[in-house]
């Protein structure tokens, strides 16, 4: 593939589901994306020119509860599942208009009425399969409209901001799952790309989706939860970026989540083996596979918030300096059990591509405590992992019910566990 150099340094902006939670946040990131990027620490400044959205707050939760109210055989499912997402539907809608944006302009109106119908389609054909195991293609098609709701809202901000739907250029092989895909790029990628670039270079700025994909069939699949940072990284990569910059709702990556374990360490830098292997031992800031694309081609990686109180974010890089030249400890919580809606039986998973085939197959999430507690001597390369609980199961569905386990806990017993 020959070389086509962009005309200024550029970067891919992911804002998450919490950096565009509601109305005014979105706004102060479609506004951000307007700004230049100043990177001290690489003495770099570039352009934000593409970004990528993911679905609303807790949107992707809550559509595949409605696949799971479709899919089961409690009385009246199909009903109460068309009005979850009525509520859904409408919820977005609103959003708009906190946007400022006219529902009854053209363009607006024919987005909405035909991702309406698609998604009350969608949910039809799930209940018409409720004697058989969950279409993993279905649940993953109802999921795609979060994206594609917000990223399209994120899009009608500025009219600099031009839409594109990542489908275009990037396909997926549904293997192992059409919820947990592989993605690739297809058709003359040096065209494709060469296109993306003049478009970049004339000053627009574009928007399209992370976490989803359609395969060769023309069906959605997802790249996974928290696919958005992998689907930024994988632009990063074929558009030859400069910088990726991820914007979620923590000021940066910490050694254990900063919304539940006060003692968390920050990191300001890590290379892309440190944050790589924090990834893999749960770290939920960023998914396993992100740093993946970026490595070769040696694209930094940012990660923080839009409005930073405290820390200006976390930097990873090809970097070969140590971060772990003392003693940290990580600690991280695991949601990797499903429980039988029929059998009641419950099920513990070994990871996530598990825990995701088992929901895809009609199983209902049912989340795992485990508490790991991991610690680095010296190298990122030596560290102890110790279970803190084992099996230990229960309904938890947000940070705060561990904050609140975790409150039950003396000081002393906590002291006990983070030392051992």
């Amino acid at each position: 593939m020959r070389e086509h150099k962009p005309v200024e340094s550029f970067s891919i902006c992911k804002f998450g589901g919490s950096s565009v939670g509601s109305p005014i946040k979105m706004k102060e990131c479609a506004d951000s994306m307007l700004n230049t990027s100043h990177c001290a620490s690489l003495n770099l400044s570039t352009t934000r020119k593409v970004a990528v959205i993911s679905a609303i707050g807790k949107t992707t939760n809550q559509l595949e509860q409605i696949a799971f109210m479709a899919h089961s055989l409690e009385a009246k499912a199909l009903e109460k599942a068309q009005e979850l997402f009525q509520d859904l539907f409408n919820f977005h809608r609103y959003f708009a208009t906190e946007l400022t944006l006219d529902l009854e302009t053209p363009h607006i109106k024919t987005f909405f009425l035909n991702l309406k119908e698609e998604g009350q389609s969608t949910i039809n054909e799930i209940h018409k399969q409720k004697n058989a195991p969950l279409s993993p293609f279905l649940l993953a098609s109802l999921c795609s409209l979060g994206e594609r709701l917000s990223s399209f809202l994120f899009s009608q901000i500025h009219p600099s901001f031009s839409f594109f739907s990542i489908e275009t250029i990037l396909k997926t092989n549904p293997i192992p799952s059409p919820l947990e895909a592989t993605p690739f790029f297809v058709g003359p990628q040096e065209d494709m790309a060469l296109e993306i670039k003049k478009k970049i270079a004339s000053s627009q700025i574009l928007i399209t989706q992370g976490f989803i994909a359609k395969d060769k069939s023309g069906r959605w699949n997802t790249l996974g939860r928290e696919g958005s940072d992998y689907t930024a990284t994988l632009l990063a990569s074929f558009l030859e970026a400069n910088l990726v910059e991820i914007f979620t709702d923590v000021e940066g990556i910490f050694s254990a989540d900063p919304r539940i374990f006060s003692w968390g360490v920050f990191l300001p830098e890590l290379s892309y083996k440190e944050a790589t292997l924090l990834a893999e031992l749960g770290a939920k800031v960023l998914f396993s596979k992100t740093l993946h694309p970026v490595v070769e081609k040696e694209i930094p990686v940012w990660v923080g918030t839009l409005c930073p109180k405290k820390h200006t974010g976390t930097l990873i890089t090809n970097s070969k300096q140590n971060h772990f030249q003392a003693e940290i400890p990580l600690a991280t919580v695991d949601f990797l059990v499903t429980k039988n809606p029929i059998s009641q039986k419950i099920t513990f998973h070994q990871g996530p591509q598990f825990f995701s085939q088992a929901v895809s197959q009609g199983e209902m999430p049912y989340a795992q405590l485990a508490l790991k507690n991991v610690k680095f001597f010296n190298s990122f390369s030596h560290y102890k992992e110790t279970r803190i609980f084992e099996n230990f199961s229960l309904y938890l569905n947000s940070a705060e019910n561990i904050k609140d386990l975790i409150k039950i806990l003396s000081p002393s017993s906590q002291a006990a566990m983070l030392s051992s």
